[in-house]
């Protein structure tokens, strides 16, 4: 464990006015995208809804953040349900196949 604590780094990200210090691990360009991802959601609530409290913002951020979570999900599982349906579809008609040949 103390391993990993040692290849941490640190980084700062600026979100919704406020400069915060993230330790990261990796790549941190992804972190900086993401952290500018939460920095547009809050942008857009805020002017969207003429909201000043960070911490209003900060909620219907992460609720706005949580819903797209759940419909990618929600769009991940559908599509694998259709591909282990498509699946079975082909793996019937090579066993009806496989039946007329022997």
């Amino acid at each position: 464990m103390e391993n990993s604590i040692l290849n941490k780094k640190e980084i700062q990200v600026d979100i919704f006015g406020k400069t915060y210090t993230l330790m990261y691990e990796g790549d941190h360009k992804y972190l900086m995208d993401v952290a500018s991802y939460v920095d547009e959601k809050m942008k857009g609530i805020s002017s969207g809804a003429n909201i000043i409290d960070s911490f209003k913002v900060a909620v219907l951020a992460s609720l706005q953040i949580a819903e797209e979570l759940f419909n990618a999900r929600k769009e991940l599982n559908q599509n694998a349900q259709a591909g282990d349906e498509r699946t079975a579809a082909l793996l019937d008609l090579i066993n009806k196949n496989i039946k007329e040949f022997e």
